[in-house]
């Protein structure tokens, strides 16, 4: 046997030029299997590519142990060991034996029977059978879609989700935690996925989080909508959202029904009230209202601030009240007063209902008022009108009739 050729065991000690064979072919995998190890180890089939590399100092170390079996020698030479050929029939037959389930399960499957590598009986990744990627599996089928209909492959930002570039691997699929929308400038989707995205985000507050807080923003079918929901998909284990995201649309000021009557209306210093539209003019106890208003930032709000929208008479009684955040979803999301920028506008979008069941019964009696105070101190926001001071609060032009139940 060529020593030098074939770096074998010699004295249960590694010669440098041995080690050094196999500690470089090792290390040459040692990048992917660190990547495979920490993130996609929950698959065996992603491991493909360490396996052989691992199998090499075992392949060495058997070499090792049978080189007698093919030593060569000169005629008439008496073998080092005698008994080794005589093995070698057996270690052979043992060499096949070995390797024949694996060729026999490469070809055969007990439920699809012989033919399912050319037939595709077996389900794959996308079929219904497949359990426990669902969700991503949609996320995967709707970008392939675009990639498909657009010529070209997506730019996604999916914070946390390190299984999606694998499915991807030319396309730009960026898995870090951008808190800032400038940083998702020339990117098609943003992919929210729970745990996974919340866990990469955990670290900052939502009101610190410029894209979190945005997400609130999302709409489902407005043309001018930053961020408009594509598709999304709840397997039970995992939960993803696919957001089209349209970030000029903040800086283009959008079509109002009814602007402020006086003209200029600012709240401190940082937001112009540039109008509303309202789904009618008049209540009954539980009837529902949809309401609009718009803003323009005119420079960065240094505190987190709530809207509240009261209902008063013309005593100036407040017989309702509608407070809260910028844009509150269902889960508690809002677009934070503390990430706005100026030059963008935003549409806050209320649902009003009527719940003060002992609102007396008038036709143009009652007005709106609307303004903006601290979620920390409660403390109301100046407003001025045409550069001029006025009251803390600002009274909408429409009269609101509160009628009786139908």
């Amino acid at each position: 046997m060529n020593r030098a050729a074939w770096p074998c065991w010699n004295g249960w000690r590694w010669r440098p030029d041995e080690a050094a064979t196999v500690g470089w072919a090792l290390l040459l995998a040692l990048p992917y299997f660190v990547t495979w190890f920490y993130s996609y180890s929950y698959h065996y089939r992603l491991s493909f590519p360490i396996v052989p590399l691992l199998i090499l100092p075992s392949a060495l170390i058997l070499a090792c142990w049978t080189q007698g079996l093919w030593e060569r020698r000169d005629r008439g030479e008496p073998p080092v060991r005698p008994y080794l050929p005589a093995l070698r029939p057996v270690y052979l037959a043992l060499i096949v034996a070995l390797a024949v389930p694996g060729v026999v399960n490469a070809l055969y499957d007990p439920n699809a029977g012989w033919d399912w590598l050319w037939s595709n009986k077996m389900p794959d990744d996308f079929s219904r059978y497949a359990s426990g990627n669902q969700a991503l599996l949609a996320v995967v089928e709707g970008l392939q879609i675009f990639e498909r209909e657009q010529g070209r492959p997506p730019v996604v930002v999916a914070p946390g989700i390190v299984r999606l570039p694998f499915f991807f691997p030319t396309a730009d699929i960026r898995t870090n935690a951008p808190t800032r929308l400038s940083e998702l400038e020339g990117v098609d989707y943003f992919v929210y996925g729970t745990p996974e995205t919340r866990g990469a985000y955990q670290a900052v507050p939502p009101q610190r989080n410029q894209v979190v807080s945005a997400l609130a923003l999302a709409d489902y079918d407005s043309d001018n909508a930053i961020m408009r929901r594509a598709w999304w998909k709840d397997d039970g284990n995992f939960n993803y959202t696919v957001f089209e995201l349209h970030l000029a649309n903040r800086f283009i000021r959008p079509t109002i029904n009814v602007p402020p009557a006086e003209g200029d209306v600012v709240f401190g210093g940082f937001a112009r009230y540039l109008g509303h539209d309202i789904g009618g003019d008049y209540f009954w106890p539980g009837r529902k209202l949809i309401m609009n208003l718009f803003w323009e930032v005119l420079a960065p709000p240094p505190d987190d601030y709530m809207v509240y929208i009261h209902l008063r008479d013309a005593n100036g009684k407040v017989w309702e009240s509608w407070d809260g955040p910028v844009t509150r979803t269902n889960d508690g999301n809002y677009y934070s007063t503390l990430v706005w920028e100026p030059g963008e506008f935003i549409n806050d979008r209320r649902d009003l209902v009527l719940n003060n069941a002992e609102t007396p019964i008038a036709d143009d009696q009652y007005r709106i008022v609307i303004g903006l105070y601290s979620l920390k101190t409660g403390a109301r926001v100046p407003v001025t009108v045409n550069s001029i001071p006025a009251e803390d609060g600002y009274t909408l032009s429409e009269t609101i009739s509160v009628v009786p139940s139908e």
